[in-house]
C-alpha cells in the first residue's frame, strides 16, 4: 500500500494523505494500518491523515481505524497503542482546507 499523496508541511512535517470518498472494509483498513505504522516507524513520515467529503465519512473512517487493536508490521503481530494513533487524523476536506490556510 502507498498513501494517496504525501506531502510537508509549511514547518517541515512529512506527512501521508489518505484521501476516502468511499468506506473500505475493517480488513482492508487492517492492511493499510500494518503499512502505515511500519512507514512511521521508517520515518518516512510522521502524520497520516485521512480526508472524506463528508463528517459522516470521516467519523466511519475513524470508527473503523481506531478499532483495529492489532496488526501485523515488520512481521511481528503488534497492539495498536493510543501513542500510535495519535498519529493518524480524520479531517472533512473543508477541515482540511481550513486548516492549511491558518
Amino acid at each position: 500500500h502507498r498513501a494517496d499523496a504525501i506531502t510537508t508541511t509549511p514547518g517541515g512535517v512529512v506527512v501521508a494523505l489518505e484521501i476516502e470518498r468511499s468506506i473500505k472494509t475493517g480488513k482492508r483498513y487492517r492492511s493499510i494500518l500494518s503499512h502505515h505504522l511500519a512507514a512511521l516507524e521508517r520515518g518516512d513520515y510522521s502524520l497520516v491523515i485521512y480526508t472524506s467529503p463528508s463528517e459522516i465519512t470521516a467519523r466511519a473512517v475513524r470508527g473503523l481505524v481506531t478499532s483495529i487493536n492489532q496488526v501485523i508490521v515488520g512481521g511481528r503481530e503488534t497492539t495498536v497503542t493510543p501513542e500510535m494513533l495519535s498519529k493518524f487524523k480524520f479531517l472533512t476536506y473543508s477541515e482540511l482546507i481550513e486548516g492549511s490556510t491558518k
